[in-house]
This record gives structure tokens, C-alpha cells and sequence, in this order.
């Protein structure tokens, strides 16, 4: 996007991208119809994006960047571990909406590379998770459990959720979710 635009600007702009693409598909989503979603010209457009690949890779390293540069407190309380699995369920949640429209399916058929490289930054999420729960156990903040089942929980079920509840229901089962997760953890 120009670089006039604030992070929070194109975080927005990211997101409407995003959603018109998940509404319409990525084989169907046209950088024509970029341009009219936008209200800019055509030639606005493939100043930022050379292609649609381009402008694909481009949002997924947005989503990817803000996943990946999550900051975790050193665990030296039970709130701490309260609050980071709070963070880190709000994140699976995110990651859900694009597994739960077939967006990331999608991806993988189409631009298998970016489809790669949103693979290995998931991966990279859930082992700082994981990483910073064994360090939470190791100091004694939390009990000891398989914190890897606990870390790849929440991005199990929470696509299951969004499928079978209502938004309403499925805001209650994240946060009864939460507990439990929280319940497991208490040493």
C-alpha cells in the first residue's frame, strides 16, 4: 500500500484485501476488483503490487509479521501465564478465521510457495509458545504437562468451534476454552 499510509491504515486496508479475497477466492479475486474495492485506479494499484501473487504475499507477511512479533513477559507469575494464553488464544482465533473459509486451502493450491512460507511462521508461533510455557515450568510458574498438546490445543479446536457455533456460542466456548487451558497449567 502507499507509503503514506499508517501501519493501523494498512493493517485496515489488509483486512478488507483480505476479506473481499476469502468472500470471492483467490483463483476469482481480480487486481481490477482490487481497484474498485479500494477506490484507486488500476495504475494506483500495480504501483504496490506487481501482481496478485505479489499482493497475496504482501498480506500474508502483514499477518504473518504481527503473529510472529508478539511479545511474551518473562513467566514470573501465574497472571503472566494467565495473560500470555489469553494472547496466544486471541491469535488462534485470528489464525482460525483463515482456516475456517478455506482460505489457506485455497492458498496452498494456488501459490504453494506462500502457502510454505505461512506454514513454517505458524510453526515458528506455536514453538515460541511452546518454548515460553517449558520456561514457565522450569521456573516453577506453571504445572508440567505436555505444554506442545497444550500449545497446539487452542488451533485444533477453535476451527471446530467457529464451524459449529454461532459467534455468540462460540465466544463462550473460547472463553470456557481459556479456562481450561488456564485449569491444566495451575500448579
Amino acid at each position: 500500500m502507499p507509503k503514506e499510509y499508517s501501519p493501523d491504515q494498512r493493517r485496515v486496508l489488509t483486512e478488507q484485501i483480505y476479506n473481499q479475497i476469502s468472500l470471492h477466492g483467490i483463483k476469482s479475486y481480480s487486481m481490477d476488483q482490487l481497484a474498485k474495492d479500494l477506490q484507486v485506479s488500476k495504475k494506483t494499484v500495480y504501483k504496490y503490487y506487481q501482481n496478485k501473487e505479489t499482493l497475496i504475499k504482501s498480506m500474508m507477511n502483514q499477518f504473518t509479521d504481527e503473529l510472529l512479533h508478539v511479545e511474551l513477559p518473562k513467566p514470573v507469575s501465574f497472571g503472566d501465564v494467565s495473560q500470555t494464553i489469553h494472547l496466544a488464544i486471541q491469535q488462534a482465533i485470528k489464525i482460525s478465521r483463515t482456516f475456517a473459509d478455506g482460505f489457506v486451502e485455497e492458498l496452498h493450491e494456488v501459490y504453494p510457495s506462500i502457502y510454505d512460507d505461512y506454514q513454517r511462521n505458524l510453526d515458528q508461533f506455536y514453538k515460541l509458545i511452546i518454548d515460553w510455557l517449558n520456561e514457565a515450568a522450569e521456573l516453577g510458574v506453571t504445572a508440567k504437562v505436555d505444554n506442545e498438546v497444550v500449545a497446539l490445543i487452542p488451533p485444533t479446536m477453535l476451527p471446530v468451534f467457529r464451524r459449529f457455533y454461532s459467534e455468540e456460542d462460540f465466544d463462550k466456548h473460547v472463553e470456557n476454552f481459556e479456562k481450561l487451558v488456564i485449569k491444566m497449567l495451575k500448579p
